[in-house]
Parts: structure tokens; C-alpha cells; sequence
């Protein structure tokens, strides 16, 4: 059951950020935040919201296997807030990318394949979308859209 609450999300962006900065820290990855001003709140259980974007950041860390650069940005798009995670790693393969979402589907040693499958659902249970570009050897951007509050 979602506990929806008004919430900022350049703050629960920046507390993502803390939790996964000894793994980026040790991965190599350089992180710059865009975190647009005056992006009005959205409705979101915050700790489900926390868990999708954590995990877009360590599978972008993952990618990112000798050291990169990692780059979350807020923004608004009309009556959207928008989340974007954006990484210089190994990028996902074109034969891959329709099934990314599924879960159970992985393509790292030991994933488990629930981490993107269950960041879609929440995305999903907060009336958001979210889709991604990916160039293999260039990079992969994620982006969150999710409907404002006011």
C-alpha cells in the first residue's frame, strides 16, 4: 500500500545520493547533480521512490566498471517532474533493451534481475513513466517522469 506524502524531490534525490556515494566513491565515478530550483512536489512514498532511483544509480555504477561519470538531473517538463540518471558506462545492448523491464532478466553475474523490474512498477504505482536511451560503449540515460502535486 503506497504512503503518499507531498514530497521534494531534489531532497530525496541529494538522501539517494548520500546512500550511494561510498559505492560510487569506490567504483571510480565522478557524480555531478543538476537538481533544478523551484521544481514544485510530487505525491510519492518516498521510501519506494528512494529504492527505484537507488537503484538506476548502483546499476549505473555497475556499468561504469573502471571508474566514469554519473550525472542526476531534476527538472520539470509541463506538468511533469523529471528525474534523469545518466552514465558514461559499458551501455545496454541493443538485442537487450525490450527486455530490461522483465523481471528476472539480467545480463550480470549474480544480478538476481528484480532491480529495474521493480523500479518500472513503482514508477508505475506513482502514475509516472520512465524510459531510457542507451548506446552500447557510450552510456545509458534513465528518465523518471511523475505527475507535480500542485
Amino acid at each position: 500500500e503506497l504512503k503518499l506524502e507531498a514530497t521534494d524531490l531534489a531532497e530525496l534525490l541529494r538522501e539517494v545520493m548520500r546512500v550511494a556515494h561510498p559505492q560510487l566513491q569506490k567504483a571510480g565515478v565522478e557524480v555531478e547533480e543538476l537538481l533544478g530550483n523551484g521544481i514544485p512536489e510530487v505525491w510519492a512514498d518516498r521510501d519506494l521512490l528512494k529504492q527505484a532511483v537507488l537503484n538506476l544509480v548502483l546499476n549505473a555504477a555497475e556499468a561504469m566498471t573502471s571508474g566514469g561519470e554519473l550525472r542526476v538531473e531534476l527538472g520539470r517538463r509541463g506538468e511533469m517532474a523529471e528525474i534523469s540518471v545518466s552514465d558514461t558506462g559499458k551501455g545496454i545492448p541493443a538485442e537487450n533493451q525490450q527486455k530490461i523491464f522483465q523481471l528476472f532478466f539480467t545480463t550480470r553475474p549474480g544480478g538476481s534481475g528484480i532491480g529495474l523490474a521493480t523500479t518500472f512498477r513503482i514508477v508505475q504505482l506513482h502514475n509516472g513513466s520512465i524510459d531510457f536511451q542507451s548506446e552500447a560503449g557510450r552510456g545509458t540515460t534513465f528518465r523518471i517522469e511523475l505527475p507535480l502535486a500542485a
